[in-house]
Formats: C-alpha cells, structure tokens, sequence
C-alpha cells in the first residue's frame, strides 16, 4: 500500500536504526519509560511496515499523534546515550552540557575541571564558537573560588579572552569573504562575466599582508592561501612562489610539532602549491628536489592512495620533460602505467587523461620512439577527452606531421599537411600555424638547413605562442633541428629559464 497522509519522519527515522540501535532502543525503552510496552509495540509495528501505512497506525493505536512525537523524542535519546562516535565539536558539546549540570548540582570544582579540558581543546582546534561558551561556564564556576581582591582583575581577563576568542572568528569570516571575492574575480576573468559584480578594488589586499590579522595557526593558514589565490589570479607568479614557501614551511613546522592543525590533506596541499608554483615560474629542478625529498614526507599509506599518487605521477611525468630527462620520464611512465589502469587509480587517473597523456606522446617523440607515439596518438583520439574538440584533434594531426618529418617521411608528410590546410578554417589554425605549415611544406632531403633557417626567422619575427598537446613548444622543435641539439638538451639547457607552463 502507498504512503498515507502524515509526515513519515518517525517511519524513515526507525527504518534507519541498525540492528544493534534497535536493541538498545529497546532496553532503553523499558527503563524509561512506564508505557514502555505500549510505545515498544507501536516501534514494532512501524519496524514491520515495508511501507508507511498511517491510517492502520491510528486505527490500532488510540492517541496516536502524542504517541509517535513521544516514540520520536525516546528514540533520539537513545541514540544520544548509545553514540560513541561523535565528531570533536560533538563531544565538546556534550562535555559542555556535563559542566552545566555540575553547576546546577553545586559541583563548581569538578565543573570547572570538565570546563577547563574542554576550553584547551577547543583552542587547539580552533573551534572558537565553542570557546567562547566555555569561557561563559568557565567563569561561572570559577568564580566562586575567586578572592575579593581579585574579582576585578579575573573578570578584566575574563572579558580580553572572550574579545580575543571573537576576534580570531572575525578574522576567519573576513579571509574567507576575501577568498571568496578572489573566487569571483577569476570566474569572472574566465568568462569574461563582469556581472557577478566584483570589482578587484574590493579586495582587501592590506588585511591579506597583515602577518598579525591570523591570531592562530589555522587563520594564518587561511590568509597565506588567500594571498596565494590572488596572486595567482593576478598571474604574479612570482609573489604566488614566496607565499608557497611559506606555506610550506608552516605546514613543516605544524607537522614536526605533532599539532593538531597538522593533517596529511594541509602538507599535501601545500606541496601542491609550492610545485604549482616551480613550475610557474620555471624553478624545474626545485621540483625534483621537492618530489624526491618532501614526498616522503607523507606516510606510505598516504603516498599509496590513488588521488595523492596520481597527483605525483603528474608532477613526475611533467617534471622529466621540463627538465629534459625525457629517457627516464619514458621509463617512469612504462614503470608505472599498468598500475594506473586497474580500476582503483583509474577511476581518479581518467579525470587528468587529457594532460597526462600528452606528456607520454611527446616523450615518446623525443626519444625517437616515433611508431609508438604514433600508437599513443591514435588512442588519444580515441579516447576523445579534450574540452576542446578543434584543438585537441588539431594538435594530433600537427605531432603527425612533426613525427613524419623526424622520420624522413617527406612523402607521407606532405599530403598530411596538404590535408590539415584544407581543413584550415575548421581546425581554427592560427596565422602562425598556417605559415609554419606552408614553410614546412617544402621540406626535403636536400633542403633541411635552410628550411629550419626559415622557420626559425618565421617564429623569431612573431610573438604568437604556438604549442601542441599544450606542452610542446614549436619554438623548441625548430630551435633543436636549426641547431642540430637534441630536444631533450635544449629543454634541460632551459630548465632554470623561467618559462611558465600554461595548462
């Protein structure tokens, strides 16, 4: 039968109880309540429902509507004595409470006691609403112990700890709302959308500089990411790498420290900024540092989880080609992508396909690995994960021609390129591509040097950024052919050079 008229908030709380609840629930029942057995056989019947049917419940119950508010009320205070489980902030609340019946009882020492235990925690993690309500209880039993000539000088220091308590909240709610305008500024950049009515002026940028606005370790956290946000969205990449390191070093002082402001998830995030931050402003070997040192700064337990692992695959794979290590990146990927298939880190690895991916191609490239990156390729189009469907198959055909031409294979470059031309408009290829291609075009056995003479005048005259697979530079390729240096050498030759990765 379908539901009935009422709210079915008593059937969907008692179909939620587990087994052993239930039991609990029971005993609990027949202790507190005189009519246990009455509202015991009202759980029952609702318990065996497979579906809420109100008018039986009324029809077998006289008062039915004070029954279940009470049967309501019963099971929520079951379930407050039963749970073991509570989160921090739950557990100060209930110690909270144990402090407020020992007043009432007279019992102020031993309420104090409860009192002081739960305003330490709550200071050491930063719950400053608890805090402030402890302070409140604190001094109501406290001062009862307080002598006279003393009253005035406790209460003055009662009245600066709860002001500093408020302060520290305040504090937090302004970083966050200056995130937050941050947040929309870069949405509004990113789509070009001035509507969402975020002028940059509103950005409180002195209170972000000030180093004693935090008033703890959590709020400094806070702030250092906030100012990170800006600069990044201002692209002062520059700025955006000092306030990496110094996350960094907070969250290393934190962790040695054993604090309880300390966690995984902070050291993690802020070994993401610093080597988002290396790589922005071409610090390429400050990476490897990082990933081979501070990396195993984390337990293994944690190394080992699929988001953390793919997050350091990425960052390796990106960093051997930076760095132009690109035998061993090659050997790191074969190493290491069977493991990432299986469905565990599949399931986190898919999401970064797009830019993982490519890095295996143009490894593979520079190694002269040429048919296998010709393999990579074609289930990279196959998998037909770019955001950008003209670019990404662009960018394919545009490493075929590159592997043709590495190889030789003037004859099947040629009607390639022939191709992609064709296809001009459609592939939205720039200026620049087009002129690259019709140069490249007249490549032949005899013609190479000045070929690669032209192509370089071509891209030296021009300050359009042209790059395949959003890693591959054309500049780079032509700089290593006219040069007659392997790629590899000229990008390791570069790795301190200061060039910023645009993902």
């Amino acid at each position: 039968m379908a539901r009935t008229t009422g709210s079915d908030d008593l059937y969907r709380l008692i179909h939620s109880l587990t087994l052993v609840e239930k039991s609990y629930f029971k005993k609990f029942a027949a202790r507190h309540s005189k009519k246990g057995s009455k509202y015991l056989e009202l759980f029952d019947a609702i318990n065996h429902q497979r579906e809420f049917e109100e008018a039986l419940l009324k029809k077998n119950f006289q008062a039915y509507a004070a029954m279940k508010v009470y049967l309501f009320d019963i099971i929520m205070q079951s379930l407050l004595v039963f749970a073991n489980d509570f989160e921090k902030q739950e557990e100060l609340m209930r110690q909270m409470i144990y402090g407020k019946i020992l007043q009432r009882k007279g019992l102020f020492s031993k309420s104090l006691q409860l009192l002081e235990r739960g305003l330490e925690a709550a200071r050491e993690g930063e719950l400053f609403g608890l805090e402030e309500e402890f302070l409140r209880l604190r001094v109501n039993s406290a001062q009862f112990s307080w002598k006279a000539d003393k009253i005035k000088q406790k209460r003055l220091e009662y009245f600066a700890d709860l002001e500093g308590a408020r302060e520290k909240q305040v504090n937090r709610d302004r970083f966050m709302k200056e995130r937050m305008k941050i947040y929309l500024i870069k949405k509004s950049q990113e789509y070009a959308n001035k509507s969402m009515g975020i002028s940059e002026n509103e950005v409180d940028l002195a209170f972000l500089k000030d180093e004693h606005a935090a008033l703890s370790a959590g709020n400094e956290r806070l702030r250092l990411y906030t100012l990170y946000d800006y600069y990044m969205t201002h692209e002062d990449f520059e700025n955006a790498y000092a306030i990496s390191l110094q996350v960094m070093q907070s969250e290393k002082k934190l962790t040695g420290a054993h604090n309880p402001n300390a966690t995984v998830s902070s050291f993690m995030y802020a070994l993401k900024l610093r080597i988002n931050s290396c790589f922005d402003t071409g610090r390429i070997s400050e990476v490897g540092g990082l990933l081979d040192k501070d990396w195993k700064r984390l337990p293994e337990a944690e190394r080992e989880k699929p988001e953390n692992f793919n997050f350091f695959f990425y960052m390796k794979a990106l960093y051997y080609w930076m760095s132009g290590k690109h035998k061993e990146g090659e050997r790191f990927f074969e190493g290491n992508i069977d493991r990432l298939m299986t469905p565990e880190y599949f399931e986190h690895y898919a999401e970064h396909l797009e830019v993982i991916l490519p890095i295996e191609i143009v490894l593979e490239f520079s190694n002269g690995n040429y048919r296998k990156a010709i393999l990579s390729i074609n289930e990279y189009q196959r998998m037909n994960i770019k955001k950008s469907h003209t670019k990404y198959f662009k960018d394919c055909e545009l490493m075929r021609i590159l592997i043709q031409a590495e190889m030789g294979n003037y004859d099947v470059m040629e009607p390639l390129i022939r191709n992609t031309l064709r296809k001009a408009r459609q592939l939205g290829l720039s200026g620049l591509e087009l002129k690259f291609l019709g140069v490249l075009k007249k490549l032949t056995n005899y013609n190479t040097h000045p070929i690669f003479n032209e192509l370089f005048e071509l891209f030296r005259k021009s300050e359009e950024k042209v790059d395949i697979l959003w890693i591959f530079y054309l500049r780079d390729w032509i700089e290593s052919k006219k040069s007659k240096t392997p790629l590899a050498e000229i990008l390791r030759s570069r790795a301190e050079g200061g060039r910023k990765i645009s993902k």
